[in-house]
């Protein structure tokens, strides 16, 4: 949670190098305390306190463990050729010299390429082809990475060729997540429309309006708060008057349509003038 203190302070102030964060533990609660330059002040409070009433919107979401896992990360890259293909890995080097290649993993779901028999490799240029796949393994001594073994490939000299490729599978075996969950890359492209919620107690919608939704603008990524930082992921939104974060909770997200590619959102107060950086 620090750190994204940090980060969001740093990305508000024109003194970034000065921003400290302390952590200071309190009886029933973490306190984070926050310095920046005095001509900074006015940038991290706003105007009648919107900026920092914001922040704290965020971290109060960013605590909640279940909002995180709502939404599941990428199972890998998509291309955008007509026949769809997930890139899960993308080969390094070769690895040893029986014929292997380290790779770097690009899937939240690697263990199920332990069991795979064959894969499909390809450059962005080239058309992908069929490999079968001697076996796989999830590597102990680099995170993050796995070594394949390629049917027909035994010597240092053949497995340089495979250097610099994806490690694809069609779309259709990507995996299938449960209600509620999406890819980052079915996120991505998608429009975003800002609703206003009715004053009314009684709502008959996910996003009962008292005017239409109106068009924010386009998904063009998905931002974490790094490994070991708990918090919930923001939407990167090209909108006419710049990037705008949105964080992805059920709240906030009131309703995500992928395949209508589509996303209604409530914005808390005081989120806008967070993002006038």
């Amino acid at each position: 949670m620090k750190e994204l203190v940090e980060f969001i302070a740093r990305a508000l102030v024109d003194h970034p190098e000065e921003v400290q964060v302390r952590s200071v533990e309190g009886s029933q609660a973490t306190i984070l305390e926050l310095r920046v330059n005095p001509e900074d002040l006015g940038k991290v409070i706003g105007r009648q306190g919107r900026t920092a009433k914001a922040v704290r919107t965020l971290l109060g979401r960013g605590g909640n463990e279940s909002a995180q896992t709502l939404h599941a990360r990428n199972p890998g890259r998509v291309s955008g050729e007509s026949q769809r293909w997930v890139a899960v890995a993308h080969i390094l080097r070769p690895r040893g010299n029986k014929g292997e290649v380290a790779a770097e993993l690009l899937t939240d779901f690697p263990q199920r390429l332990t069991e795979l028999h064959e894969v499909f490799v390809a450059d962005a240029k080239a058309e992908p082809r069929r490999v079968e796949l001697v076996s796989c393994w999830l590597s102990q001594n680099h995170r993050g990475q796995a070594v394949f073994h390629f049917a027909g490939c035994s010597s240092i000299s053949e497995a340089e060729k495979f250097r610099g490729l994806d490690v694809l599978l069609p779309i259709e075996q990507r995996v299938t997540l449960p209600a509620g969950h999406y890819f980052i890359s079915d996120l991505i492209g998608c429009s975003v429309f800002e609703c206003v919620r009715e004053a009314s107690p009684v709502a008959s919608s996910p996003c009962s309006l008292a005017t239409a939704p109106s068009l924010l603008g386009g998904v063009t990524d998905v931002l974490f708060n790094g490994e070991g930082v708990s918090g919930t992921p923001l939407l990167v939104v090209d909108t006419r008057e710049g990037e705008l974060l949105i964080p992805l909770a059920e709240d906030i997200c009131t309703g995500i349509d992928v395949r209508g590619r589509r996303i209604e959102v409530v914005l808390p107060e005081g989120l806008r003038d967070l993002n006038r950086v």
